[in-house]
């Protein structure tokens, strides 16, 4: 009972923004690529696990600083988790749809790396809910509250940093200068991801709470830009820098 109540908890909130993206794409994605995409998010948690921890121990032996305080100082929110979490993200994406011919439209990059998003959040549920009905068990109005808090904030957190990496590596496809919106993508998906959890682990849920509304700030942008990339015609050559050679692998709806 208590696995099922924590599978049910990490699985709910990836359902509902799953729902919510995909209702953003005109011409819905093959659901064995978005089931690949889930998993692909599921392994990025262990790239990025085993890269971060990699760089740790990298930093601790060069420096021969304390463990914990490499972890909780500033500079390693931001490279050794956001950086790296939202590069292993990336990097699914990018093995998923270099070649695919399901790769068609640009919006479908949003899409997939939300859907990666999604499954690494999965994974990060389950590690959270595990340690929250541990010291909460018995009373669910306290499990509600912090499953409540992980639905509104770290899975929107992860789908919207993706997104906007998405956008960015769509838009500089789009403008043949590919690698230098990747870039700025990475770098603000980055600075998104530290600055929340910095509030989180350092300022409180005040903090939280305006970080939140930050973030469904950031995303109404972003919805606006996702907006326009569903209205971009995609000729054939945009086609083929997208997904590989040939036409594109959805039919018209």
């Amino acid at each position: 009972m208590f696995a099922f109540l924590i599978i049910v908890f990490s699985v709910i909130p990836n359902f509902v923004w799953l729902y919510f993206y995909l209702k953003q794409d005109p011409h819905p994605e093959p659901p064995p690529f978005l089931l690949l995409a889930f998993f692909l998010g599921v392994f990025s948690t262990v790239v990025a696990l085993g890269a971060g921890l990699g760089l740790l121990s990298l930093i601790q032996s060069v420096s021969g600083a304390e463990r914990a305080l490499i972890q909780n100082s500033f500079w390693f929110m931001f490279i050794g988790v956001a950086f790296v979490e939202e590069l292993a993200k990336f990097l699914m994406a990018f093995f998923l749809l270099r070649k695919s011919l399901v790769f068609d439209e640009p919006i479908d990059a949003i899409i997939y790396l939300s859907v990666i998003a999604l499954g690494f959040a999965f994974v990060e549920n389950i590690i959270y809910l595990v340690s929250i009905f541990n010291q909460f068990f018995g009373d669910l109005s306290q499990v509600v509250y912090f499953v409540s808090l992980r639905f509104i904030g770290a899975n929107f957190l992860h789908t919207l940093a993706s997104g906007l990496v998405g956008y960015f590596w769509a838009i500089g496809i789009v403008r043949r200068k590919n690698p230098q919106y990747l870039f700025m993508g990475l770098f603000l998906a980055t600075l998104i991801h530290g600055l929340f959890n910095l509030s989180v682990m350092v300022f409180g849920m005040p903090i939280y709470v305006f970080s939140v509304v930050f973030l469904f700030i950031v995303g109404l942008f972003l919805l606006r830009d996702a907006e326009i990339l569903r209205q971009l015609k995609t000729p054939a050559t945009l086609i083929n820098g997208l997904g590989g050679s040939g036409s594109g692998g959805k039919a018209e709806s």
